[in-house]
């Protein structure tokens, strides 16, 4: 009985101590995660100043070249206007599909600035996240200027420095637990149903 007690004694110890390493280590992750995903956030609203003052855009080889400019200087995939009225303006040569200029002008004409999880990049290789915000002509919203971000410029905070390296992190959405952006591949997509289906 002795034993029995000593050891449900240490694996509620180790129990404890790992669940706190995890804390700890997830809350840093998560406000590294948070402050690049800030910077990233107040380099477009920079950039979007720039925009807004080159409203109402006529000349296209002049704005698409100073988005080229600045995509280029911030290590984005791609950098692109997309007007209220659906009119796209790229960094890159390559056009995007017109469902997916009109999802990131929707997303954020509805919630001010967005931010995708990720996704394959429209625009080449790999994976993306996509981060846009609002541009504006006085008080009126004239557009979105939206950055294609490569997904490593997050993945690499996700990882944790537990269980020898193999830790790592999550972003999740709150509202649906979908997975925003991991740490390294995974086999779910969906946080709240692998918790239901485990039996949490």
């Amino acid at each position: 009985a002795g034993v029995a007690c000593y050891w449900q004694y240490i694996r509620h110890t180790l129990e404890a101590d790992v669940k706190n390493l995890i804390t700890a280590n997830g809350t840093e992750a998560a406000g590294d995660f948070e402050r690049a995903i800030e910077a990233d956030s107040h380099i477009l609203e920079t950039i979007a100043i720039t925009a807004q003052n080159s409203y109402p855009w006529k000349n296209a080889w002049e704005t698409e070249s100073f988005l080229l400019q600045q995509s280029q200087y911030n290590s984005f995939v791609a950098l692109g206007v997309i007007s209220r009225e659906g009119k796209v303006f790229l960094s890159q040569t390559q056009p995007l599909a017109k469902e997916f200029t009109q999802h990131i002008l929707n997303r954020t004409l509805e919630e001010g600035n967005y931010l995708s999880g990720q996704q394959p990049s429209p625009v080449g290789e790999g994976q993306v996240v996509v981060q846009a915000v609002t541009l504006r002509n006085g008080s009126a919203i004239i557009g979105v200027l939206f950055a294609l971000i490569p997904d490593h410029r997050y993945e690499d905070l996700l990882k944790l420095p537990v269980f020898g390296g193999e830790g790592v992190a999550f972003i999740i959405r709150r509202s649906d637990g979908a997975v925003m952006l991991e740490g390294r591949d995974v086999a779910f997509t969906n946080v709240y149903d692998v918790l239901q289906n485990s039996g949490f």
